[in-house]
């Protein structure tokens, strides 16, 4: 989703396009806290199966677009849900040798990451 919006707003009609276009998102990965709230707000599972039942039906939700710059970046980024400064990105992938230990995983790695 991240690198779709940021593909959208560099073009030159971004914010009449993003307004009028609607996006489905099935999740595929570990951290999808973006279907996660919008699971939580249609009261439906989190699952690929909700997400496909939800683009059906035509569910829409609308999102705020956070617009990011600084002298560390090229050029401007746009960010959906929160933008943070990587420790959300390095807990979910070290914490991959636990990943038996479910959920768990994130809060054990986070505070090893913090300490």
């Amino acid at each position: 989703m991240f690198e779709v919006l940021n593909g959208i707003m560099k073009r030159n009609d971004a914010k009449e396009f993003i307004k009028k276009t609607k996006f489905g998102l099935i999740p595929g990965g570990t951290s999808n806290a973006t279907f996660k709230n919008i699971c939580e707000d249609s009261k439906e599972t989190y699952s690929p199966e909700a997400a496909a039942y939800l683009i059906c039906k035509g569910q829409s939700r609308g999102m705020d677009v956070t617009e990011v710059e600084g002298e560390f970046f090229e050029e401007k980024v746009y960010s959906i849900l929160f933008s943070s400064w990587a420790i959300f990105a390095d807990v979910d992938i070290s914490s991959e040798v636990i990943r038996f230990a479910g959920s768990l995983r994130y809060t054990i790695f986070a505070v090893l990451k913090i300490i």
